[in-house]
């Protein structure tokens, strides 16, 4: 045999390479375990999401009990409501978990701080007696429905009496805001929206597929109509399910910034507020309650005690509209939004600053940064009460 004929055998056998196989991470959950995990991925960012807007906006103590209430009640509502855990692994990893949790808190209690513990820093007695108190009336009545599923007289809530004690708190909490406050906050890393894996704890972390990941990190600010269709439905449902009714908006402080964002005088505010009382124009969610426009109304001074003498002249409005249009487009608010459309050398020193410290806000809460002061929720897991209590409240047919 040649040289050519084992080179030409060579080149028809070749080498066979074996295809690597991909056994996968065994800590990562897919299939109804994963959607579990994320729900209670979801209800402990509300929580820090809850603690962010109580200390930005000096919210009451009341706040955090309404936003609890409305989180179990949207639960029940769910187009596709959260599947329940898994019995199988529950079983399996119970008794692991319980094992290696009182391991770990034994070792966590000698070396823990006020900082570190799951009571927010600074909490009174009260305040802690309340929310424990509300965490085991919460608890109370799953048990009561879980155990009483079978019978149709108790399978809703008294509506009346949930009704009341939501008509209660709310009286507390009617905050003046606007669903591009939520935006702004979120746009200045001062609500937790944009990077919120790193708030997790390990335990849960560990578990998050990439898919997840994603659906817990949205790459931008959600928009207002996006916000207000969201809040539109949740709104409907609990009215039609739990006979919920959401209050009206406190419209005062919310016109009075309407009618200066327009540049009108004050007499405007006055006669909208007259005008909206005799019509009845209903404040509710629905934008179906709303009244239509009247175009073509033309301004007119009659007398000189006209209120119509308070507003500028047609072409002056206009003007002002257009200032303040270009005042919004260069304002620091929407430099941290997605529309914008400025660059580095169109910034001033002092919104070079701001965007400084924005920038290392969102990195305190990036992998980058220092989470030993956000993870105050680190020794959550299965075994929560409220998680637990919140999570199984889905699967009761109310």
């Amino acid at each position: 045999m040649g040289a050519h004929t084992v080179h030409k055998r060579q080149l028809r056998v070749g080498r066979r390479l074996r295809a690597a196989v991909d056994k996968g991470n065994p800590d990562i959950y897919y299939g109804p375990r994963a959607r579990y995990l994320y729900y209670q991925c979801r209800q402990l960012i509300l929580r820090y999401q809850i603690d962010s807007l109580v200390a930005s906006w000096d919210l009451p103590k009341e706040a955090k009990n309404v936003c609890r209430t409305i989180w179990l009640l949207a639960l029940d509502v769910l187009p596709q409501p959260p599947p329940p855990q898994p019995w199988l692994y529950a079983q399996t990893d119970g008794s692991s978990e319980r094992g290696g949790s009182a391991q770990e808190q034994g070792e966590f209690s000698e070396a823990q701080t006020p900082e570190d513990t799951d009571e927010p820093e600074g909490l009174s007695d009260d305040e802690a007696d309340i929310e424990a108190q509300m965490n085991q009336e919460i608890e109370n009545l799953l048990r009561e429905a879980s155990e009483t599923d079978s019978n149709p007289d108790i399978k809703k809530m008294d509506a009346s009496e949930g009704q009341r004690a939501y008509n209660k708190n709310t009286r507390y909490t009617l905050v003046p805001v606007i669903y591009s406050d939520f935006v702004s906050l979120i746009n200045t890393y001062q609500l937790p929206y944009l990077s919120v894996v790193p708030l997790l704890p390990k335990n849960m972390e560990k578990h998050l597929s990439s898919a997840l990941r994603q659906e817990l990190t949205p790459p931008h600010a959600p928009t207002v109509a996006a916000l207000h269709v969201i809040t539109r439905r949740i709104a409907r449902r609990l009215h039609l399910v739990h006979g919920v009714d959401i209050p009206e908006l406190n419209a005062a402080p919310i016109l009075w910034r309407a009618v200066r964002a327009f540049q009108g005088p004050p007499m405007l505010y006055t006669m909208v507020k007259i005008l909206m009382e005799r019509l009845k124009v209903p404040l509710t969610i629905h934008p179906a309650l709303a009244p239509a426009p009247a175009p073509g109304v033309a301004n007119v001074v009659r007398e000189e005690d006209d209120p119509a003498a308070c507003f500028l002249p047609f072409s002056d409005y206009v003007a002002a509209l257009r200032e303040g249009k270009e005042g919004h487009h260069k304002s620091f608010g929407r430099l941290l939004t997605s529309e914008n459309d400025r660059t580095a050398d169109t910034l001033t020193e002092k919104e070079i600053d701001r965007y400084l410290e924005v920038a290392e806000r969102a990195l305190k809460t990036s992998r980058l940064g220092s989470l030993k002061s956000l993870r105050k929720y680190d020794t959550l897991s299965n075994n929560d009460p409220l998680t637990q209590s919140s999570i199984s409240r889905t699967y009761v047919n109310l």
